[in-house]
């Protein structure tokens, strides 16, 4: 499967399957077309341009992807695209229910309101992170990562990688715990999900800090066998298979480009997702990066 960023450019070049060497007139269109607009452009907006819908990105096309990458940067310019209806999943899902239950624990912290923010590059994603856990964090806090790992994430975990020790720095300087979790597409990647060994890991000891960077940096990066990803099944399984034990903040910073699978291709529900971090006292935050060209 292609990497969404090229996609996305076939999209914007060659409309419905054109060859890219025939299509200059599209390619003037488009180009003319985000020269007006500024900054941030939604996926679906690029792909009305190209009279295309989000279904059409799980075909393959190799046989111009080396043309299609040489034309991203002429057609996108400095413009950016990003997955709006991921941007709205992710406000939605990190808001606890009103009726959500009471944390299990009676020592945790109960679940708030999580920051939903965007990212218009890769080496936007580390310093986004190191806010998160600098202005909702405390001591003794609880951070968990939880990184899309399909193949249009892999600048975006290169980024956060060559700044993880910074990373590291600010959880051990409050005395924290930190864990690392990746997933993809439960409907066809094998394996989806994966946490680091031990869990939440004290930043205290230099030895899981090292244990916790290389996991990190060997994650698998590619993959996903359509648009969404499991988005929920992630969340859920990293609340429920982390031993979470803070009393001042529990949080995951969920980091991806790209919507949620909805069930039944999901095996959880957002209602799900929320009702199990209310339960354990997890904040999630979120981070939605621009999609790689």
């Amino acid at each position: 499967m292609l990497r969404k960023a090229t996609w996305l450019t076939l999209a914007v070049v060659l409309g419905f399957g054109l060859l890219l060497v025939a299509c200059d007139e599209a390619k003037d269109a488009v180009t003319d077309t985000l020269d007006e607009l500024v900054g941030e452009i939604c996926l679906d907006e690029l792909l009305e341009m190209a009279g295309l819908t989000r279904e059409d990105l799980s075909e393959t096309a190799d046989a111009v992807l080396e043309e299609a990458l040489a034309a991203q940067e002429d057609v996108l310019g400095k413009a950016y695209v990003i997955d709006c209806d991921a941007v709205e999943t992710c406000d939605s899902l990190g808001e606890p229910p009103a009726d959500g239950p009471a944390p299990d624990d009676p020592d945790a912290p109960p679940s708030e309101d999580g920051e939903s923010r965007s990212a218009d590059s890769a080496g936007d994603v580390a310093g986004q992170i190191r806010d998160i856990i600098d202005q909702r964090g405390g001591n003794g806090e609880d951070v968990a990562i939880l990184l899309d790992a399909t193949g249009s994430m892999w600048d975006d975990q290169a980024a956060v990688s060559s700044e993880f020790d910074a990373i590291m720095s600010d959880v051990q300087a409050r005395d924290g715990n930190l864990a690392v979790a990746w997933y993809k597409d439960n409907n066809c990647d094998n394996p989806w999900y994966a946490v680091n060994d031990g869990g939440l890991l004290a930043m205290s000891d230099t030895g899981n800090q090292s244990a916790i960077s290389g996991f990190f940096n060997s994650i698998p990066v590619y993959g996903g066998c359509d648009w969404p990803e499991s988005l929920y099944d992630g969340v859920v399984d990293t609340v429920d298979g982390l031993a979470w034990c803070s009393t001042t903040a529990r949080m995951i910073i969920a980091i991806t480009d790209a919507d949620a699978l909805q069930p039944p291709l999901s095996q959880h529900s957002e209602a799900d997702a929320q009702a199990a971090l209310a339960a354990a006292g997890v904040t999630l935050h979120t981070i939605n990066v621009a999609i790689s060209y």
